[in-house]
């Protein structure tokens, strides 16, 4: 299998979204010309009564996803959440934006990015999980990411669209469980991938 489908395994248990999100990516690689092409991913998180939700929808190729996140409620989780599950279903050497309303997500993200991979696994952060995860997927599929800070709720489509994605996340069928991704993580420090990390 190649490696993008390798890692949705890896940090996804749930059969039903490691399956979705497989077949999202196979569509982007079958489509995706990593010479002109862009993704642009809109993801959004939410947070209701100690639920999450994490939602996206990606502009050029018209996917969406949206799922609910176990353990540890927290509004930057779930935005990070979205942003993690969108980059798993973007092909290798892709050039990527993620539009996202969260700066703390975005400054977690290249804070930890800062660090070398042996530190960034014992740095004390929050949402070390989720943000060791994007990191890893970054890397090891060499994808240029821009990261855009978009205001939310001020009536840009696809950032609305991204909203109320996070929100049907709430009572999404489709999981994911942070404790299961670091699990994950802590594994792979000893994969034959681990000096791409």
């Amino acid at each position: 299998e190649p490696l993008p489908i390798i890692q949705i395994r890896q940090f996804i248990q749930d059969q039903d979204t490691t399956n979705e999100l497989i077949a999202i990516f196979n569509h982007n690689d079958l489509l995706f010309n990593n010479k002109t092409d862009i993704l642009h991913y809109y993801t959004d998180g939410s947070l209701k009564d100690n639920c999450m939700g994490a939602g996206w929808i990606e502009e050029k190729f018209n996917n969406s996803f949206f799922c609910q996140l176990e353990k540890w409620p927290s509004s930057t989780r779930a935005e990070l959440a979205a942003i993690l599950t969108a980059l798993l279903t973007a092909p290798i050497n892709s050039k990527c934006t993620i539009n996202t309303d969260s700066q703390a997500a975005i400054d977690g993200i290249r804070k930890l990015s800062n660090y070398k991979s042996y530190r960034r696994k014992w740095h004390n952060t929050s949402n070390r999980s989720l943000k060791n995860a994007i990191i890893e997927i970054t890397t090891t599929r060499s994808l240029n990411i821009s990261y855009i800070k978009v205001k939310g709720h001020s009536g840009d489509e696809l950032n609305d669209q991204a909203d109320l994605l996070a929100k049907k996340g709430l009572n999404s069928n489709f999981k994911i469980d942070t404790d299961f991704i670091l699990d994950s993580l802590n594994s792979s420090y000893l994969s034959p991938y681990n000096s791409c990390i």
